[in-house]
Order: C-alpha cells, then structure tokens, then sequence
C-alpha cells in the first residue's frame, strides 16, 4: 500500500489535508492545491509542497486509514453542530445526518487510537455522545458497534479516575467482543479494564488483565497498540514494587511508540520511564524525560489525562528536591535538546541493572 497524506498551510480554505493514493513505493511528488467554490470559482494555487512514499506493515496501514479516517471528520465538521457536512454542492450550512453517524464511530476509534484525546475536548459531551451512539446501536441491533460505544463510555470513565464505570461498561464491552471475536477491540477493553482494576487497588487483577491484552497484541503483531498495553502494565508493576520489569515494558514501549506512533505514547512512555529511573536517584534523567514529554505535549495540544496527573506530578516534585537549583537549568536545557538526543541518554536494560534500585 502507497500513499501520500500531506498537510499545508491553512488560509485559502477551511480544509488543509489532503490524501493521494501514487500506488508505488519509493516516489518523491509534488502537489499545488486549489479548490473550487460552488459557483466553480477556483482559489490560487497554494505554494507547493512534496512528499514521498513508502512500504507500510499492517499495522501502520491500519494507523494510516483509522487517522485519516477520523482526521476527516474531526477536523471538516460543521463549527457550530460538531456534525460532518453534506459534500454535495449547495447549501454549506446542511449537514448529513448518516456522516456524521461513521463521524462518531471514527471519533470513538480516534480516543482509542490517541490521535486525540479526550483533555481536548469535553467530557460531559463525550459521555453524551457515546450514550447516544450507544443507544442508537442498540435499537438497530448491531452489536459490534454497541462494544466499541461501551469500550468508549468505560474510557471517558478510565481518564476521568472512575473505577466502578471502567468496571462497569468494560466488562459490558468485554462480553458482547469476545462473543464477536472482535480481538482488536477485546485487547483494548482488557487494557482498558486493567488500568480500572490499577486505579481501584487491585493489582493482581490488573496484571492478569494487562498480561492477556499484551499477548493478544503480540500475537496480533499491533506494534502501536502494543505500545499502549505495555505502557499499562509498565505502571502496574512498578506499583507492584517490581522496577525492572516497569522499566523493561516502559523502554519497549517507548521503542515501539517511536517507530510506528502515535506520538503521545512516547509521550507517555516517557513520563513512565521517568517515574521508575526518579526511584533510583536518577533526578536529572528524570526531569529530562519529563521535558521532553512537556514539550511533545504542549506540540500535540495534549495535556497529561487527569486520572494521570497526579503521579507525572509526583515525579516531577520528586526531580526537582533532589536536584535543587539545578532542576530550571536541566529543564530549560532539555526542552531545547532534539528529541533523539534525550533518547540516547536512556540507559540499556543492562545498564539499569547496574544502577539498581536505589528507591527510599
């Protein structure tokens, strides 16, 4: 598969993506845009830009398709209504009722994909939306779609903090999947109800959940959303007191996340690999890590989740007592570095293991 998806500068029209299917890999193109009005009209040429293809696995395929996917419909909906607007020349102010249905289908697969995320938006009206895609699934009887809305509402539920509603519309989810063999989405639930079980407590639970999710993922060969699982059980088990295998799940998911995306699992990836080299004393690779998800976040317009926020804040603090008066100059210093600079300062698995764990 080979294609081009290629963004410009915004200012000779509401939209500024745009997607080309070449069809061989290996090409360098380039592109002039323009648009037509209704009244055929055509604007100036934007200034050119170029792109280049390239093979894709499966699972970059699927990340390309489901972002574009959603990045039609999050970003070309109507201001006002949030709905997708009617593509057939007329009315601009007409908006199509069936769109915007796919429209919430794809922002239900966007959350889940992280290519955007919920801080971004609204939880009330995220919570309202799922209901109602909820409720319109479950009058025509399509019972995939009713577990990929109750994956949704267990989500908003999850970032939120709410343990008994990930319990609760989770294990909803979880039912209604593993009866469709839908095994994508019964990964996500898993993971999904895992982070509930950490959040109320139960770590056992949490593990076993993380740890079926992981293999699914694997066996699936879903690097990226592997990624996102091994994030989880990497916050799992260094609750569990067990600091290796936090940091062995952590740099794997961070590898993974860095190759294939989306970027915010570096992001994250990098708080959590912060957190465990703070326990070993490790305070100005910490607050370097911190930096530099600080600066991938503030880039995506993605602030930490709030269920989150307390822990990145955590280590955070724990970085800046033990550095002192150096903590502002290491910040400042690392939110200029490239990102692959502060990459290569990771320690190896093996080099971990010599520093030990040093936690107080």
């Amino acid at each position: 598969m080979h294609c081009i998806e290629q963004q410009t500068p915004p200012g000779q029209g509401t939209l500024t993506r745009y997607a080309d299917f070449v069809g061989a890999g290996g090409r360098q193109v380039a592109y002039r845009i323009s648009a037509v009005d209704t009244g055929y009209r055509e604007s100036p040429p934007s200034a050119p830009v170029s792109a280049a293809t390239r093979s894709l696995s499966d699972d970059e395929l699927l990340t390309m398709v489901q972002e574009a996917t959603f990045r039609y419909y999050w970003e070309a909906a109507d201001p006002d209504a949030g709905m997708a607007i009617e593509i057939r020349p007329g009315d601009e102010r007409l908006i199509a009722v069936g769109s915007s249905g796919f429209g919430v289908m794809a922002i239900v697969a966007g959350v889940d994909r992280r290519f955007v995320t919920r801080e971004q938006g609204d939880f009330a009206q995220a919570w309202a939306l799922f209901e109602e895609n909820l409720a319109l699934h479950q009058i025509v009887g399509d019972r995939a779609s009713v577990g990929f809305a109750l994956i949704g509402l267990a989500d908003v539920a999850r970032d939120q903090g709410d343990a008994a509603g990930v319990h609760e519309y989770g294990e909803q989810a979880l039912t209604i999947l593993r009866e469709l063999g839908v095994q994508w989405a019964i990964g996500f639930a898993l993971n999904t109800l895992a982070l509930g079980a950490y959040s109320a407590g139960d770590l056992t639970q949490a593990l076993t959940l993380i740890r079926e999710s992981e293999a699914l993922f694997r066996g699936l060969k879903a690097d990226s959303s592997l990624a996102e699982v091994l994030i989880t059980q990497g916050q799992i088990v260094r609750a569990q007191g067990d600091n290796e295998a936090a940091y062995r799940a952590l740099t794997e998911a961070l590898r993974l996340a860095w190759a294939v995306g989306p970027r915010l699992l570096v992001a994250a990836a990098l708080e959590g690999i912060a957190n465990v080299v703070a326990a070993q004393q490790q305070a100005e690779l910490a607050a370097r890590l911190l930096a530099a998800a600080s600066v991938l976040r503030v880039q995506m317009g993605a602030p930490v989740r709030p269920v989150d926020q307390a822990g990145v804040e955590q280590t955070l603090a724990t970085a800046r007592s033990r550095l002192g008066d150096a903590f502002a100059a290491v910040w400042v210093e690392a939110q200029t570095r490239p990102l692959e600079q502060i990459l290569s300062t990771i320690p190896s698995m093996a080099a971990y293991n010599v520093l030990g764990d040093r936690s107080v």
